[in-house]
């Protein structure tokens, strides 16, 4: 695979996990619930997880790691940050998005050095690029199940934090 295959593949992956993430935002009932905040901590750790492909170097990785703690952690606190709770947290996907667009090409660096020596169908391709970008979701999911699996997942982390 070349890196322009790779690319595509990255482009797409990526699209359909922001819009899952902003569809599950906008569509939230009670934009003031503490829910909201928590869904922002899950991206805080979605960048955490995918620092280790985007640091090029150890001190870029740590960066990473440190940002993705801290959107993880203040995330849960939306709710007293904010008066538009919903706002924060799409404001916070957006932002999570243009890292992703501005650290494009060390992220595809990061998969093709895992890629070399490797061969696989398309198939198997597509499914070995969304398991190192999101592990958290299943690739097999389509778009209203990943929005659920989202959803449900929020409700997870939030049970383990009530509980």
């Amino acid at each position: 695979m070349t890196r322009w295959d790779l690319n595509a593949v990255v482009l797409c992956h990526c699209q359909r996990y922001f819009a899952a993430v902003t569809a599950a935002i906008q569509g939230w009932q009670d934009p003031g619930d503490q829910e909201l905040g928590q869904l922002a901590s899950l991206l805080g750790n979605v960048l955490w997880a995918r620092s280790a492909y985007v640091g090029l170097d150890r001190a870029r990785e740590q960066a990473l790691s440190v940002g993705g703690a801290v959107v993880g952690t203040i995330g849960g606190r939306l709710g007293e940050l904010s008066d538009d709770p919903r706002a924060q947290a799409l404001a916070l996907v957006a932002a999570e998005e243009r890292l992703v667009l501005e650290q494009h090409d060390e992220l595809l660096a990061g998969l093709a050095a895992e890629l070399v020596g490797q061969s696989m169908t398309p198939g198997e391709f597509n499914r070995w690029v969304w398991e190192r970008l999101f592990p958290q979701y299943p690739y097999s999911l389509g778009t209203s199940e990943l929005q659920a699996a989202v959803r449900e997942r929020l409700g997870a982390a939030l049970g383990r934090a009530r509980g």
